[in-house]
């Protein structure tokens, strides 16, 4: 069997995972798609495994030593019999999503049902020109998704490695004045995420917020408690799982406030050696009340 070089909290987040996708997979077991980076190690795809169909794996590997890598994911999956399952991506993730296709001409097979966006890095990556590549790249999954007219589950994982220029804490002075034009007193709030001496605390409403306006013209989002924990090395992760549900019609802009309420009030999962305990970090929700106009 593969060993598992991950620490036992990032195993209780691929369990729950697991339980989304009996949530909202009961029905199509055996005969999902997945596209993700699930390492050499596969120990995603060998927990889900029966619940799917067709794996798209995605792997870089390291500089100069990419063929050992892609090597070892490949026999992996044949030690455990699903080769005939898995189609091997080669490159960066970010790259493929924008391109369409891997390093050696390989098409992105869409859609997909599970997406597992399992980034080494932190979610806020920017080249050395200033384009937001990451952002794009989601931003491109999830147009491709939506011309296929596919829900699909969105699993995400980042470290605290953001290269922050202000964008998280812009987001709070978006949320606070557009809540604010519906009558909504979130100032409460906002201060106390931006003062929260936990970065978590704040990207757990950022991730949500930059998905929500990403897919906003195509789909609802239903978000999931995110899970923050220690991994590897003792790195700082955190874990985002997002459904999305394709809409009818096209609606340009930003998530509903119905949306942002949630995300505002939605607590966290902290996942330590194995075992979560639930917090709202200390943040006063945002209360609607009955005076305020409707929230849409």
């Amino acid at each position: 069997m593969a060993r598992d070089i991950f620490t036992q909290n990032k195993q209780k987040v691929r369990q729950m995972d697991l339980r989304l996708i009996e949530r909202y997979f009961k029905d199509r077991k055996g005969d999902l798609r997945y596209l993700g980076l699930p390492a050499s190690t596969m120990m995603d795809i060998l927990l889900w495994r029966s619940y799917f169909k067709h794996f798209s794996a995605v792997e870089r590997g390291r500089q100069g030593e990419e063929y050992r890598y892609q090597h070892d994911l490949m026999l992996t999956a044949m030690q455990h019999g699903l080769a005939d399952r898995l189609e091997l991506l080669r490159g960066d993730m970010d790259e493929i999503l924008l391109r369409g296709r891997d390093d050696f001409s390989n098409s992105v097979l869409y859609p997909f049902d599970v997406v597992s966006l399992d980034y080494s890095g932190g979610l806020i990556y920017k080249n050395s020109s200033g384009r937001a590549k990451r952002a794009e790249s989601i931003g491109n999954l999830l147009r491709e998704q939506a011309m296929r007219n596919h829900n699909f589950l969105l699993l995400l994982s980042c470290n605290l490695d953001n290269e922050d220029q202000g964008e998280i804490r812009a987001v709070f002075s978006d949320i606070e004045r557009d809540l604010g034009k519906l009558g909504i007193n979130a100032s409460q709030t906002i201060q106390a995420y931006l003062s929260h001496e936990l970065e978590e605390a704040r990207l757990k409403v950022y991730v949500p917020y930059l998905v929500g306006t990403l897919s906003a013209r195509w789909y609802q989002c239903e978000h999931s408690k995110p899970i923050f924990y220690q991994g590897n090395h003792d790195t700082r992760m955190m874990h985002f799982s997002i459904f999305l549900k394709r809409t009818a019609e096209y609606v340009a802009g930003k998530p509903s406030r119905q949306t942002l309420v949630h995300i505002l009030n939605l607590p966290a999962f902290h996942c330590v050696d194995g075992k979560l305990q639930e917090t709202d970090f200390g943040i006063p929700e945002v209360v609607v009340e009955p005076t305020s106009q409707p929230i849409q």
